[in-house]
């Protein structure tokens, strides 16, 4: 029994919540096309970040955004 919650394009990020919080997801999701990904763990992150802070300090910051707006949307 699913319900359609909107449709994604190129460059969308899905799944940043469970990502950062730890926890499971809370949809899923369901390709009508082909699509490419590129899967991130927070782990891995959190260790390049010690390493590279440079490089991932705009990654954070745009995770942050698109929480953000979330955040905002479901207001």
């Amino acid at each position: 029994d699913s319900q359609s919650l909107g449709e994604f394009g190129p460059g969308a990020a899905l799944g940043e919540i469970a990502m950062v919080v730890g926890q499971k997801r809370t949809a899923d999701l369901h390709a009508v096309d082909d699509v490419k990904l590129l899967v991130l763990q927070w782990k891995a992150l959190e260790n390049l970040g010690r390493m590279l802070p440079m490089i991932t300090a705009p990654l954070f910051l745009n995770i942050a955004r698109i929480l953000g707006q979330r955040l905002i949307n479901k207001a």
